[in-house]
């Protein structure tokens, strides 16, 4: 008798022992999802009874096949009967199965049992529905699609269909980490019943035996994404078809609607599609080529009208420079520049040096330069390809080791226009800006430093003897990040004023030679400040320094929208403020406040503090009265960690 369940989702996970999802005869009539992840014990699944929607099977060593034979319908009367496996099946992702031989042996004794394909040529019929295919680090399979001529094989009788076109209408493929993979398709689908009409998505990474990507015949008027990265052996993008006319392919536009074309790390790509002499991508919007040596005879040129987003390394200027890549720049709004290493200290002076002259670029938005050894981004004359002044809104530098200098104080450079900057892994960088430049940030809104070994400062005088005292204000700066900086002494050494009139947030990290963060004249301009977070810094010994002057006045300092105050492993922390005279005000309804390994922690502030909304206490992870002064409060931990170590020892 066979029991029936109307289970619709079955989710297994981490379940090492489990060996069988289930035994004896069982029908799941109404089963449509099915999850299954770190099962460490199970070597197969189903039995081919069943019919799903959605399978994402992921992380399961010893699994051999997902779908079994049912040895006991084996000598029904109906055993001979065509089954319908996965015809329903819309989303197939498998990850992490090494030991996958099979989704559906089958057919066991016949010719198709010696393919070597993820996907067998007597599986492909039942799989009219299915959109999405994941597939990542499982089993040793040569090829996804196992195709056959229509003239060896004849669909309609060894399967009983009238219709012997077999469309998948599958919209994104996604294959990474598969060592072994040669083909995706092993023989071209034009020659077959099998058809490919709606793919719009290829997402391919890791497959270092892959030779080419896309035969010429498969449908590509919908392909809107194509990124492919790391296969050492891939030659081409699109397979020419042998029977095609050369005459054909002079002007091609074979994606007209491809929208993203990313070519990363492929040593041995020689061509997107051989033979052809002009390729046109007329919808394309975004270019990320790096690392891909194309064939230097290729006379080949790709036409790219509409391009906004370009990310190239040497190799592709050298293509803009030679013509083989022809774009409108009046559209380009984001440039990325990568992988400028292996160039002279002569040659290193700016990333502009190399960009080719007759590519003019007016309207960047966001510039990016990354891992590369240019000593400095913006030089003190105006490139050639600036017919203009750069108006660049965002500034992105990553892993330059030889940056000396970034140029922000460069009049061809509008810095005015600048609204976000990220510096990440500049070891040679000592400062960010002169107090020129800084002057000129007049909209900068988010501020990120992180991982820059010699930075000292952030801003130093434009003039060494400079002894103008003004207010340098940064107006409309919203978040400031500065993380793993040990070098950084200070913001700025010079002897102006800082104000901070609209900064929200402040995240500091691992700046172990920062003894305070602000002085009091630019903390009373922390008007808008709702985020302080500061951990990590070994040296800090107070956040906001007050001088001589502020407790002669008895000025009070007063912060009134801060709304989360955390301070963590400062070892050398002594109170928020060394104001002796002033009142420190925390205005903000339920003001929290977090203090964590912070053992040197006396007092909270020198002065008097009053948080007459405050929300939440909490120090070394214990929950506080809020009822009890701040300074009382923290004293008092203080005393009993005192207390404590004093009895332990």
């Amino acid at each position: 008798m066979t029991t029936v369940i109307p289970l619709k989702k079955l989710t297994l996970e981490k379940l090492p022992t489990l060996s069988h999802v289930w035994k004896g005869k069982l029908s799941l009539p109404k089963l449509e999802e099915v999850i299954v992840d770190e099962c460490a014990s199970l070597k197969s699944l189903f039995l081919e009874s069943v019919n799903i929607q959605r399978l994402e099977v992921k992380n399961c060593e010893k699994l051999v096949e997902i779908i079994t034979r049912d040895e006991l319908v084996k000598d029904d009367e109906d055993a001979d009967k065509e089954v319908s496996i996965f015809s329903k099946l819309s989303c197939l992702k498998l990850w992490n199965l090494p030991n996958l031989s099979y989704i559906y042996h089958g057919m066991e004794d016949s010719e198709f049992s010696l393919s070597n394909a993820l996907l067998p040529w007597h599986m492909l019929h039942s799989l009219h529905k299915l959109e999405e295919l994941v597939v990542g680090n499982c089993g040793s399979f040569e090829t996804i699609f196992d195709v056959k001529d229509t003239d060896i094989i004849s669909v309609e009788a060894i399967f009983k269909v009238k219709d012997t076109l077999i469309d998948i209408p599958m919209k994104k493929l996604t294959l990474e980490h598969l060592p072994t993979l040669s083909h995706i398709w092993n023989k071209n689908p034009k020659r077959s019943s099998l058809s490919f009409p709606c793919l719009e998505e290829v997402v391919v990474n890791g497959c270092k035996s892959l030779i080419s990507l896309l035969p010429a015949s498969l449908p590509m008027s919908n392909m809107i994404k194509i990124d492919v990265k790391n296969c050492e052996e891939l030659v081409e993008i699109v397979t020419k078809d042998e029977a095609d006319n050369e005459e054909t392919n002079k002007e091609l536009v074979m994606f007209p609607n491809l929208i993203i074309l990313t070519l990363h790390n492929l040593p041995n790509l020689t061509y997107i599609y051989s033979g052809m002499q002009i390729l046109n991508l007329p919808e394309l919007r975004e270019l990320d080529i790096s690392h891909c040596k194309f064939a230097t005879d290729s006379t080949a040129k790709v036409v790219t009208p509409l391009l906004e987003r370009v990310s190239i390394d040497m190799e592709g200027v050298m293509m803009l420079d030679k013509g083989l890549l022809h774009l409108d720049p009046q559209n380009i709004q984001y440039l990325r520049l990568q992988g400028f290493n292996d160039i002279d200290d002569s040659d290193a002076a700016s990333a502009f040096n190399f960009f080719p002259k007759k590519v003019p670029l007016p309207n960047i938005q966001m510039l990016v330069v990354a891992d590369s050894a240019f000593k400095e981004i913006f030089p003190s004359k105006m490139p050639e390809i600036i017919h203009s002044q750069l108006l660049v809104r965002g500034l992105e530098l990553r892993n330059l080791h030889k940056l000396e200098s970034i140029g922000l104080q460069h009049t061809w450079v509008a810095s005015s226009n600048l609204t976000w900057l990220k510096v990440e892994g500049c070891a040679s960088l000592k400062y960010l800006f002169t107090s020129l430049a800084a002057k000129c940030l007049v909209q900068l809104e988010q501020l990120h430093i992180s991982n820059c070994e010699a930075l000292e400062s952030l801003m130093v005088d434009y003039q060494p003897h400079d002894d103008d005292h003004d207010v340098i204000v940064f107006q409309w700066l919203k978040k400031l990040s500065l993380s793993n900086i040990p070098k950084l002494e200070s913001f700025y050494t010079g002897k102006s004023t800082l104000n901070f009139p609209f900064l929200e947030e402040v995240e500091v990290t691992e700046c172990n030679r920062l003894e305070y963060m602000f002085t009091f004249s630019t903390a009373k301009s922390l008007q808008n400040l709702d985020q302080m977070k500061i951990s990590k810094c070994e040296l800090l010994e107070t956040v906001v320094l007050a001088t001589q002057e502020a407790n002669k006045q008895h000025e009070d300092l007063t912060f009134s929208y801060l709304q989360y105050l955390t301070l963590s492993e400062l070892p050398k922390l002594e109170s928020f403020f060394t104001g002796n005279s002033s009142t420190l005000n925390f205005l903000r309804f339920g003001f929290e406040v977090c203090i964590s390994q912070c053992q040197s922690m006396k007092t909270f502030s020198h002065g008097h503090v009053k948080a007459p909304f405050l929300g939440k206490v909490e120090i070394d992870g214990v929950r506080c009265s809020e009822e009890n002064p701040l300074n009382a409060t923290v004293s008092q931990q203080f005393e009993n960690r005192s207390n404590k170590t004093a009895l332990m020892s």
